[in-house]
């Protein structure tokens, strides 16, 4: 089986011809995968967290902060729904479909998806203490 190496600079092809050993990235697929996975559990404890301090707390939330926490929560929400056309924005007209983005960048949308799910049931339980509270 043949080896596949990933020339990122000069100074890699010259190890590479003196028949050095090449240094591995720091920004390595892997690692970059195991962050990724531990943004997700750490998004997951937070949202825990969080729910847990709203459903405990008895003070009153005012209309104006439940407004402006609605806005902050739902951005994610709205960035994972519209990621397909945020990034045919980004890549200047391409069309990327769902099964592209998939294939490239799976494990921002499973944090996204992660994040938006978290953030709307925050905002369930901030929308319920409001009304309780009225």
């Amino acid at each position: 089986m043949k080896k596949i190496l990933i020339i990122d600079d000069e100074a890699d092809l010259r190890k590479l011809l003196t028949e050095e050993k090449a240094e591995t990235p720091v920004f390595n697929n892997r690692n970059m995968e195991t962050v990724m996975m531990l943004l997700v559990v750490g998004t997951v404890l937070w949202g825990g967290y969080a729910i847990f301090r709203i459903n405990r707390s008895k003070k009153r939330i005012t209309a104006g902060r439940l407004i402006i926490s609605s806005v902050g929560r739902l951005l994610p929400v709205l960035i994972f729904l519209f990621l397909p056309q945020l990034a045919s924005f980004i890549v200047a007209g391409r069309v990327l479909p769902w099964l592209g983005l998939w294939t490239t960048m799976s494990s921002l949308i499973i944090w996204l998806a992660v994040l938006s799910l978290v953030n709307i049931t925050n905002l369930v339980c901030r929308y319920r203490l409001y009304f309780q509270s009225r």
